[in-house]
């Protein structure tokens, strides 16, 4: 192949890779790959104007040629000290590199061996920094490919090197670069390599870059999906995989497993008057205690609003008793910002070995809800093997609840006793289709005396009828949404549970309720009189 074939060869590949680089920086939109595009369209210009040569001035394709194939690997240097986030990523030095080759080419123009060492030197002094830079910065390369690079580099030196010797021996050309002489021939061909070859580099490490952030991304997305954002515990989607698991290893070890469930005493009022950022203080807060009061072996989840559950490996009930009354002695010492003092109800349950993962979250539940009745701030405990009846409880009739019209009275003492139908069943460990049965009929009944409510309340001329409206449409609505949830798994249904006794009819009868009672106390008396 002749010299000139060669040097078109050299230009077409220099071209390729110069419409490559644009491509790549278009498509990645970041500030490297845009310096590294820059470069080597600059080379692929200075390298045809280097094809010129005895054709154009000297000015142009000797001194403007060799400038513009010098920043090519300028660029080089400058693009990886910016991917690999160098505080300085142009360093004042490098407008002396490009000061002292552009002094020596217009010093040496006439002198092709001046012009030639000039070239070189600044080609591996640039080679150098860029070698540098892979290894330097807050995000250097892998080290996998910094030794890639350095073997590279070597090499680049090396053929450098060699076309200085050719140089000291006397066989280069006298006048201009393009020639029919070995040292062209070899100039020519170790820049077509290593121009793909520094090409290819710099993709390999933005490949691996992009895939460090990659990586980095679906960690933050795995952890968020198993996490919850607010306290940085895991949430409930990862813990019934992992509870099997658990129950299957008890079985195997013969290790005992217990669980702690626990809910923040009238937090609802924290929300209500406080609002919800100093709710997240409080929850974020208590996690804190929590996650420093379990071992490395325990598990910490949040279920959701202010519940909180700890699985306990290899922990009898006894254990399990002791951490739960720690942690609730913890949150009740602990002052939160605003709120002051807050208190928990805690419920521990032991698993039987025998039962499903239904009926052990269900007795914990029920555990933790015995807590709450019996007067809340304290740690309650059912075995598998308790008596439902010696565990039985109820809720009791308030005085304070009647408003003195029959209807409104005679509705809500029905829903407190399908309350009670519900607890006794869920007591005795009734099967699921019966509990689920008792719910939607609770539901039912709950929807339409929210409906004989408001008629009544409208023809009291209640004053706040329609805020008390809202208020059914919104307990209606998240309670169909648990619902729906429930069908899940074990752990929404005791939420659906919880929601509908605790929120749905008592919580609301003895807060929202009771507004309106002495409207209907006064309004009865009137008649009466």
């Amino acid at each position: 192949m002749d010299i000139r074939t060669l040097g078109f060869s050299a230009a077409i590949v220099s071209a390729a890779v110069a419409v490559l680089a644009v491509i790549i920086a278009a498509f990645r939109r970041q500030r490297s790959s845009s310096i590294y595009a820059a470069g080597y369209v600059s080379g692929a210009i200075g390298f045809c104007l280097l094809m010129t040569q005895g054709m154009l001035g000297q000015w142009i394709s000797v001194v403007l040629a060799n400038l513009l194939a010098a920043f090519l690997q300028t660029s080089l240097a400058w693009g990886m000290r910016t991917k690999t986030a160098n505080p300085r990523p142009w360093p004042w030095r490098f407008w002396l590199y490009l000061g002292a080759l552009a002094a020596a080419l217009i010093i040496g123009w006439k002198d092709f061996s001046l012009r030639s060492i000039a070239v070189s030197v600044h080609a591996m002094v640039l080679a150098l920094e860029f070698l540098l830079a892979t290894s330097n910065g807050q995000k250097p390369a892998p080290p996998f490919l910094r030794k890639v690079a350095w073997i590279m580099g070597l090499a680049y030196f090396a053929a450098y090197s060699f076309r200085i010797m050719l140089l000291a021996l006397g066989t280069a050309p006298r006048t201009f670069f393009v020639n029919e002489s070995f040292y062209s021939a070899f100039s020519l061909s170790f820049i077509i390599f290593f121009m793909v070859l520094w090409a290819g580099l710099v993709l390999v490490i933005d490949a691996a870059d992009l895939l460090a952030e990659l990586e980095h991304k679906n960690k933050v997305l795995t952890d968020f999906a198993l996490s919850d954002e607010l306290t940085g515990l895991y949430n409930r989607h990862l813990l019934e995989a992992n509870l099997r698991s658990d129950m299957d290893r008890s079985v195997r070890y013969q290790e005992p497993i217990s669980l702690v469930l626990f809910d923040l005493d009238h937090f609802k009022n924290v929300n209500d008057s406080y609002g919800h950022q100093t709710g997240d203080e409080v929850l974020k807060q208590v996690a804190a205690i929590v996650k420093g009061l379990i071992r490395k072996s325990d598990t910490a989840y949040r279920w959701g609003g202010e519940e909180f559950l700890v699985v306990l490996h290899d922990t009898s009930v006894d254990g399990a008793l002791r951490l739960a009354e720690k942690t609730r002695e913890a949150v009740a010492a602990a002052t939160f910002p605003m709120v002051g003092k807050m208190t928990a109800s805690f419920g521990v349950a032991e698993w039987g070995g025998k039962e499903s993962l239904e009926q052990w979250f269900r007795r914990t539940d029920l555990a933790m809800y015995r807590a709450k009745n019996n007067g809340r701030n304290r740690v309650e405990a059912l075995a598998p093997e308790s008596d439902p009846s010696q565990l039985a409880f109820k809720i009791e009739w308030k005085p304070l609840w009647d408003s003195d019209n029959l209807v409104i009275d005679g509705q809500h003492r029905a829903l407190v006793g399908l309350c009670n139908e519900l607890l006794a069943r869920a007591l005795s460990q009734a099967p699921q289709e019966e509990i689920s049965a008792l719910l939607d009929e609770l539901m039912s009944r709950s929807t339409r005396h929210f409906s004989d409510e408001e008629s009544i309340l409208s023809e009291a001329a209640y004053p706040k009828l329609e805020e008390h409206r809202q208020l059914h449409h919104s307990l209606l609505v998240r309670a169909q949404e648990l619902k729906g949830e429930s069908h899940a798994s074990p752990r929404a249904t005791s939420s659906y549970f919880d929601f509908l006794v605790d929120e749905l009819i008592i919580g609301h009868i003895a807060k929202e309720d009771s507004k309106f009672f002495p409207l209907l106390r006064a309004r009865n008396a009137s008649a009466s009189n």
